[in-house]
């Protein structure tokens, strides 16, 4: 080897270069070689530096020092690390030796330079029986558990699972009748021959697949392949620890659920997949959504993505792991999780993102599966999965990578995830029991014994109303952690109560879809209010247009008054308006009928049109609002309140009656969530 190559090797250290300063524990520099005899990382082996280290200049960068090892020491730590190799590895090893300059002319540098093998090699130190070291980034390692047996099978010390002969199981073990089916479904039973010769340890179904039996050294007696067990045998479990699958369903988001279904699938490999596909295709339903012109139906989860997964989980499992594989249906998503973690070849970030190169744990089990048509081309499982998810309008799977497990998580369609929310501090509410949901919520709790009567009194009640905030914040932290998808909301509830639910809304449930739904007047059912548009209504909206007021030369505040019904006096507006010193401006709906959905999105837009010229007129000025309408409408007005446009919302409790009788009293301010009720303004 040329000098300026071994030069170069200082120039970092790396997976396949390891230094070594003083040489304190000549064993670890042992271990490190037979780390890089074994070439876990498939590099050719790699170097080992005696008399290196990393050092800093007077910028503070990283430099390379080489204060190198004094004559005796080199010759000492040469002689031990070449007789450790030679007695204490298995096969032993023969690095070859390089001598390089130090800092210090009266020093040099030891290089140990150790290529790849076609062995798997053990090292035995004084304190152990042995021991197989593999290099992990820049760091040597105990091979264990999956990463020793895929060693010993990259080395050939070990066939693969599937390859190797069951020691306790017989031919007599193998179900014929199974094995016929399935090699005429292959296309490949010929009927001429008798079935034992397709048993016989020379014979080959295909010239890449093993024979199903092999031959035992010592004792000649034939013995099934792991695989043929698997495939084709009488009692699998019996040879093949955990080689079947909990499939469980549970109705909610988790499995604190009180009712849930389990079942035990069992039996030779194909059924258990041809099981929990008929399983599975229960939980697929057609989901249908008129409204939506696009795309109307759509199901729940694409089935061919749930096959693809299955498949995935049995094909490729860890079977050296005695756990079954789990397949468990949520309400909003499909868990499977399979024994073993993932092969230590596989990129684990390109495989989250469905882009990894293929590599088959269990080859055999993959090529019958490819044959029988049960699962894609090999290596396409993966993009699959995430093909037909994303085709399906469903979010992209979820992959965990543990070192004993690798769990796939499918998320139904959002239109399945559908959460009801029903917040009903009247008591004459209508159950939405016309609209199919996922989960159903209240607010406030059901168990609550207040008397939510007491928000319509006057004065505020201010610890009724407290509690109601209360109410609706813990009710809408339990409906965000336990729910995925839209929110649909049904809301019964004074004004500023519908105001208050709309800004929390807004705040919570981030980029989730929020649905406001209304009562249909006489008939029981509800509609929901349609997405608000960027262009005005045809026909006109369903606001007169908001006037400009007769402002005070010093006004500090904004009225807005919001009637649907033109029931709200007009002196009640211009007292309370100087009471508070506030510029007032009204919105009086232009039909003195009930609002139905398309009237209410037109008044939506009206609304946000009125919110932006109030911003503009009055800066950051406190806004105080007054309200008569529905519930459903007062909920969106909330959500397109922003506390950086206006750092205070009054809402007002209007409290109905007679032109002499009628009232506005302050209730909450919805930014700020306090009660504000003892600055109500005088009648």
């Amino acid at each position: 080897m040329e000098e300026l190559n071994l030069r170069e090797l200082l120039a970092r250290e790396s997976e396949q270069v390891e230094w070594k300063e003083n040489v304190a524990d000549v064993d670890n520099v042992v271990a490190t070689l037979s780390a890089f005899a074994n070439d876990w990382a498939n590099l050719g082996g790699g170097y080992v530096v005696c008399g290196a280290a990393e050092g800093r200049d007077e910028h503070g960068f990283a430099v390379v020092r080489t204060p190198g090892l004094t004559a005796a020491r080199f010759k000492e730590v040469e002689g031990q690390v070449m007789t450790r190799c030679r007695e204490r590895v298995t096969p032993p090893i023969v690095p070859l030796v390089h001598e390089l300059p130090a800092d210090e002319p009266s020093r040099r540098v030891l290089v140990f330079v150790m290529p790849a093998t076609r062995h798997a090699h053990v090292f035995r130190r004084k304190t152990d029986s042995g021991m197989y070291y593999v290099r992990q980034s820049r760091s040597t390692v105990q091979a264990r558990n999956g990463l020793f047996r895929e060693l010993m099978v990259r080395k050939g010390d070990l066939e693969p699972w599937d390859h190797r002969p069951n020691p306790e199981a017989r031919v007599e073990d193998i179900d014929l009748v199974v094995l016929r089916d399935t090699l005429q479904r292959m296309s490949v039973w010929d009927q001429s021959t008798p079935i034992d010769e397709y048993l016989r340890v020379d014979h080959r179904i295909f010239a890449l697949v093993p024979s199903l039996c092999a031959k035992e050294p010592l004792t000649s007696t034939v013995r099934p392949r792991n695989f043929t067990l698997l495939l084709f045998g009488r009692d699998v479990p019996r040879f093949v620890p955990g080689a079947h699958v909990v499939f469980s369903s549970y109705p909610g988001f988790d499995r604190s659920e009180p009712h849930s279904e389990a079942h035990f699938v069992y039996g030779p490999l194909f059924e258990q997949i041809r099981g929990l596909k008929e399983r599975l295709a229960k939980h697929v339903p057609m989901l249908i959504d008129k409204e939506d012109p696009i795309a109307p139906n759509a199901v729940k989860y694409p089935l061919r993505a749930l096959e693809e997964a299955v498949v995935n989980a049995l094909v490729h499992r860890d079977y050296a792991v005695h756990d079954p594989v789990h397949v468990t249906v949520f309400a909003d998503r499909v868990e499977i999780v399979s024994p073993g973690g993932l092969p230590s070849r596989v990129d684990e970030a390109a495989f989250r993102e469905g882009k990894a190169a293929p590599v088959w744990r269990n080859q055999v089990l993959a090529w019958f599966c490819r044959e029988l048509s049960v699962a894609q081309a090999l290596g396409q499982g993966v993009v699959t999965i995430f093909r037909t998810m994303r085709d399906a309008g469903c979010p992209p799977p979820e992959y965990a990578l543990g070192p004993l497990s690798v769990s796939c998580v499918l998320r139904a369609h959002p239109r399945a995830t559908r959460a009801a929310v029903m917040v009903r501090f009247d008591s004459s509410f209508r159950s939405a029991t016309s609209v199919g949901f996922s989960a159903g919520f209240e607010i406030p709790n059901p168990d609550s014994e207040l008397d939510w009567a007491r928000l319509r009194s006057t004065p505020v009640d201010a610890p009724i109303w407290r509690a109601a905030m209360d109410e609706i914040d813990r009710g809408l932290e339990r409906v965000l952690e336990a729910t995925r998808g839209e929110l649909h909301v049904f809301a019964s509830v004074v004004a500023a109560i519908a105001v208050y639910l709309g800004r929390r809304l807004s705040m919570v449930a981030g980029t989730r879809a929020i649905v406001i739904h209304q009562p249909v007047r006489d008939t029981g059912a509800w509609e929901s209010i349609p997405p608000l548009d960027d262009e005005p209504p045809s026909g006109g909206g369903y606001f007169e247009p908001l006037g400009v007021p007769q402002e005070p030369q010093d006004a500090s505040a904004v009225l807005l008054v919001i009637d649907c019904s033109s029931t709200i006096p007009a002196e009640r507006i211009d007292d309370t308006a100087h009471a508070l010193g506030a510029a007032a401006h009204v919105l009086r709906g232009r039909a003195q009928v009930p609002l139905d959905a398309a009237q209410l999105s037109a008044a939506v837009f009206g609304l946000r049109e009125a919110l932006e010229t109030i911003a503009e007129r009055h800066p950051r000025a406190p806004l105080h609002l007054v309200m008569h309408g529905p519930a459903a409408l007062f909920v969106e007005l909330g959500r397109l309140l922003s506390p950086t446009v206006f750092p205070r919302v009054v809402a007002y409790h209007y409290v109905r009656g007679p032109v002499s009788g009628a009232s506005f009293v302050p209730a909450i301010d919805v930014i700020q969530r306090r009660v504000v009720a003892s600055c109500a303004t005088p009648p």
